[in-house]
């Protein structure tokens, strides 16, 4: 091997051996020990991380200075804390019903049931009542039903009216949410059949 080769080769150690820790951030990263005290701040925020998503979560707690460390934890499937079971049992269910109740958005347009939320009254703690219309074509609507989407929730309103075709009715239904503003009804696939999960809930 010519002196030259040599120099190269012995410069190629030195660097790999000087960089190798800059180039595996991954496992320093996370080899980081997080404190206690940053621990509890983010177990505070865990039920608003998963009720909104990373993203979301990113944008709202921007300020935080330890918003990374959380995402630390939150992604390591070993963390865990008093009441963190409960939270994930809550959205998993959550998500679940979300998974079968979005994928019927397209067939909405088939029922020809027009739906209004005209106004909300907050009624106790997150508990509003909901004051719809709902108006029916050219065909009678046989104990019409929508569903009622919150960010709390989501159920099966069903009226125990039939709605005359070309006609219009209004309906009163109770839901829990954080914000009534976001609250959504959609009109009920007459295909679908409700998951064991889903509530019904009686409307008049």
């Amino acid at each position: 091997m010519s002196k030259r080769n040599n120099v190269f080769f012995i410069l190629a150690i030195v660097g790999g051996i000087l960089f190798s820790p800059l180039l595996d951030h991954t496992q320093a990263f996370a080899q980081v020990e997080i404190p206690d005290k940053i621990k509890k701040l983010c177990e505070s925020k865990y039920d608003s991380y998963k009720k909104i998503g990373k993203e979301n979560f990113e944008k709202t707690y921007a300020n935080l200075t330890y918003l990374q460390n959380c995402f630390l934890l939150f992604d390591d499937p070993a963390w865990t804390f008093n009441g963190k079971e409960k939270i994930d049992r809550h959205y998993e269910k959550y998500y679940a019903i979300t998974s079968q109740v979005n994928p019927l958005i397209n067939n909405y347009e088939n029922q020809k049931l027009g739906i209004d939320k005209i106004s909300f009254n907050k009624i106790g703690y997150q508990n509003y009542a909901l004051k719809i219309r709902i108006c029916a074509g050219d065909k009678i609507v046989s104990e019409p039903k929508l569903f009622v989407i919150s960010d709390k929730e989501y159920f099966l309103a069903k009226s125990s009216r039939d709605l005359k075709e070309n006609s219009c009715g209004f309906v009163m239904a109770y839901a829990n949410s954080y914000d009534p503003e976001k609250i959504k009804l959609l009109p009920f696939d007459g295909n679908y059949m409700p998951s064991k999960y889903l509530k019904v809930k009686l409307v008049y």
